[in-house]
């Protein structure tokens, strides 16, 4: 189950009790996947919020780390990383069908040097594909580059310098060399499910590519915070080969069509 993001501390408690009720119909999941950015601004507070809304949540729990979490780096990744029960903003979840590989920058940083990852994280992807036999699904909260897009008056999208993961290059080049690397779940930009390219596969080299999902916000989207922007999360089945994307209407509590189809099986 992959929830956007939260922004605990600046989204209506309306629209988090709204999310929690709808879930607590649902069957657990075997991971929630918060795609990073809890809070609006990294506070103890909102940290508070922010973990009191994933317990409730049916099932075991994990957030990546988003620029909001560190905003102004008034506090380190590792400390973030520490209030939210990991030993860094990079690690695994090992389930039984696919590994999750969650990674995030250091720290926070405006415009081009926004979302970039350092030696050290691109390392630990490289070990994590290469050490499991397993299909892989990479956790970033920055998108890939010139993914998922949208009208840039009113969203904001992965061509614009502070809204993808960096360095572009090496992590298409890392990601090429490992076939079990399947997927890339980001967030960041606030896009409705109708944004071009939010599922999209992105080329990575000759013959090769990797499926791109974006997660849309449950703060609400588009460059403007609209406390009636539709309140949707995505959920993930993996099959042999596929993988199922499903959007769930939270405020309606029912299923909803992503690009004109209630079931988007896509093959990897």
């Amino acid at each position: 189950h992959c929830l956007g993001d939260l922004h605990a501390g600046a989204i209506t408690r309306v629209r988090m009790n709204a999310v929690s009720r709808d879930i607590e119909r649902l069957s657990a999941p075997a991971l929630h996947l918060q795609i990073g950015d809890s809070t609006e601004g990294g506070t103890d507070a909102q940290d508070e919020l922010a973990l009191r809304f994933f317990d409730r949540l049916p099932g075991p729990w994990v957030t990546a780390l988003g620029n909001h979490d560190i905003l102004r780096n008034e506090r380190r990744a590792a400390d973030w990383a520490r209030v939210y029960g990991q030993a860094s903003q990079n690690f695994t979840v090992d389930l039984d069908f696919v590994r999750v590989v969650v990674i995030g920058p250091n720290r926070t940083a405006p415009g081009r040097r926004a979302g970039q990852l350092s030696a050290a994280t691109l390392a630990f992807l490289e070990r994590q594909l290469k050490g499991s036999g397993k299909d892989c699904w990479i956790a970033c909260h920055w998108p890939l580059f010139r993914t998922v897009m949208g009208d840039p008056r009113l969203h904001f999208t992965s061509q614009m310098a502070a809204f993808h993961a960096k360095p572009d290059e090496e992590i298409r080049d890392l990601l090429r060399e490992h076939p079990n690397a399947k997927l890339w779940i980001s967030g960041h930009t606030h896009s409705p499910l109708s944004a071009p390219g939010f599922i999209k596969r992105a080329r990575l080299g000759p013959k090769r590519s990797i499926l791109a999902i974006n997660t849309s916000a449950l703060l609400g989207i588009g460059r403007r915070r609209n406390p009636r922007a539709p309140l949707c999360s995505l959920y993930l089945t993996h099959r042999p080969g596929t993988i199922e994307i499903r959007s769930r209407d939270h405020r309606a509590g029912e299923w909803r069509n992503v690009g004109g189809r209630r079931v988007v099986e896509v093959s990897v």
